[in-house]
């Protein structure tokens, strides 16, 4: 019995639209709007000066970073922040970025909505034949390598909240940073795949020259990427498996902590949905079904008739 079907292999953008995309029925976490900055804060601070007490010099957005050890945020904020910064995590891990500036700004956070707008990429329609028709105005964040600067220093910062580091890491693709994020096989070929794009953007900057190549000169290059291998998908799952091996001699050292997450996502390689779908990726649907055929009769031959 023979049975042959062959697809080409699904580019890296349908994919990360794929692995972006929610479940059915699936949604953000629900997330109280809430008005004015930092408003619990403010209460207490006033509340304070009123009655002679010390008040911090500033409540500008960064003032607990400056003063870990002061009053810091009270209550509500305090409290706010947590599930806030998993909202947002979740939404840039599903594409959903102009939805997280919204939160950001119901949130009474619009410098942090100011910040993720930096992950708009920069666009000019009309530079190709394929986007002739949507002559407009330019788009996105031209300053790109500044702000993914920045991006990457938040992102290394140990003083920061485990989840506001995986924001800025995700909305950059940096992956040595966002590696304890990830939580399915689906996040670790995401993260992966958005890495390589990222790359490729970069060196396809450099290519480019003229305004990029000026931004290079005032911020040095960024050695993020110098290394990084332009090559598809098979690279992609070579790096996966790499990774996955690392991490699983890393966290049996750790059971002791309760973390089993880089386990399962090591069985998961063993899971026959995952390498069903690892093999349509790589476009290698005949080998997979032929795969399937050759089980199917050696069931049957081990199955006696009755």
């Amino acid at each position: 019995m023979s049975l042959r079907l062959s697809v080409g292999r699904i580019d890296e953008q349908t994919l990360v639209d794929h692995l972006q995309s929610r479940p059915l029925l699936n949604t953000s976490p629900p997330l109280e709007a809430r008005h004015g900055y930092l408003p619990s804060t403010l209460r207490r601070t006033r509340t304070a000066k009123a009655s002679k007490q010390p008040v911090p010099a500033s409540l500008d957005p960064d003032f607990t970073l400056r003063d870990p050890h002061g009053t810091g945020l009270a209550g509500e904020d305090l409290t706010y922040e947590s599930p806030l910064l998993e909202t947002l995590w979740d939404l840039v891990r599903h594409g959903e970025l102009d939805k997280a500036i919204e939160v950001c700004e119901q949130g009474g956070e619009p410098w942090r909505a100011a910040t993720l707008m930096g992950g708009r990429r920069w666009n000019m329609p009309g530079l190709t034949t394929d986007t002739l028709e949507e002559m407009g105005g330019l788009d996105g964040n031209r300053k790109r390598a500044l702000w993914k600067k920045s991006c990457r220093a938040m992102a290394k910062n140990p003083t920061l909240p485990a989840a506001e580091r995986h924001l800025y890491a995700a909305l950059i693709s940096d992956l040595p940073h966002l590696h304890n994020a990830l939580e399915t096989w689906e996040d670790l070929l995401w993260a992966n795949v958005q890495y390589k794009m990222e790359a490729r953007l970069e060196r396809r900057w450099k290519e480019l020259g003229g305004f990029w190549q000026e931004e290079d000169r005032l911020l040095g290059e960024d050695a993020e990427f110098a290394g990084v291998s332009m090559g598809g998908m098979d690279d992609i799952f070579a790096a996966i498996g790499a990774v996955q091996k690392n991490e699983v001699q890393c966290v049996l050292k750790m059971t002791s902590e309760g973390n089993y997450r880089w386990l399962m996502i090591r069985a998961s390689k063993r899971d026959p949905y995952i390498v069903a779908q690892k093999m349509i990726i790589l476009g290698r649907t005949d080998a997979l079904l032929n795969q399937f055929v050759d089980l199917l009769e050696q069931i049957q031959e081990t199955v006696s008739e009755e």
